[in-house]
């Protein structure tokens, strides 16, 4: 009997030690950018060089000459072990229009390959950007309203699964017409946020030796149980 006692005191050590932990909770929560900035070729905000990290606008400019692009990077490291199940969603609040907004807008979600410091980037060292992986297209924006821009799942699971390789993204707008957006940056109260909702975590390995220890115990203390009187005696 004392052989049984000890072994299922072992198993309980092994699945107390083992059992099955969740990095975090499923269910819809949002994040503010951890850096962002805007990358410009624009001369009246200070050409290919300038350091726009620190400034309060995001500024998106699509025309030729003037090109300016917001970039963001967003932590979800907290996300581990959970499943992207929606669409995320990036919002951004409109803060200024330069000219007529009546036009449609289409905007583009693109991967930056590489690290970059937001009191440092440019357009001229921000590394590689990829190619689109979503677009969102709008038309008739106003100043004081939010907009929303989808990204992938794909992309965002990626975060969760392998952080390395996050180094966030740029918003570039696929149209060019006559007007600039001017977006609330981090360093306002109106910052930026991206949604991601979750699905059920996912359980650590020792959630596996946690149902199969059970099973061992329920089995041992069963057949113990069906040995005769004598051999319970001994």
């Amino acid at each position: 009997m004392r052989n049984i006692t000890g072994l299922k005191k072992s198993l309980l050590g092994l699945t107390l030690l083992l059992a099955p932990t969740f990095a975090a909770v499923a269910g819809t929560v949002t994040f503010n950018p951890t850096k962002d900035s805007t990358v410009t070729s624009n001369g009246f905000l200070g050409g290919t060089g300038a350091n726009l990290g620190s400034n309060s606008i995001l500024f998106s400019i699509p025309k030729s000459g003037f090109e300016s692009y917001p970039i963001l990077q967003f932590d979800v490291s907290s996300l581990a072990g959970l499943t992207v199940t929606g669409t995320p969603t990036l919002s951004l609040y409109l803060s200024g229009i330069n000219g007529d907004s009546s036009g449609a807008r289409t905007f583009q979600i693109r991967p930056i390959t590489g690290s970059w410091t937001e009191s440092t980037v440019t357009w001229t060292n921000l590394p590689g950007i990829s190619t689109s992986v979503a677009s969102t297209s709008f038309s008739g924006i106003t100043v004081g309203s939010t907009i929303a821009l989808s990204l992938t799942s794909g992309l965002v699971q990626s975060w969760i699964d392998s952080p390395s390789s996050n180094f966030g993204f740029e918003v570039r707008e696929a149209t060019a017409p006559l007007f600039d957006l001017q977006f609330a940056s981090r360093e306002t109260a109106h910052q930026p946020f991206l949604t991601v909702t979750t699905g059920s975590p996912t359980p650590e390995p020792g959630s596996i030796f946690l149902g199969l220890s059970g099973i061992v115990v329920g089995t041992l203390v069963h057949r113990r149980r069906q040995k005769s009187p004598t051999e319970n005696r001994n």
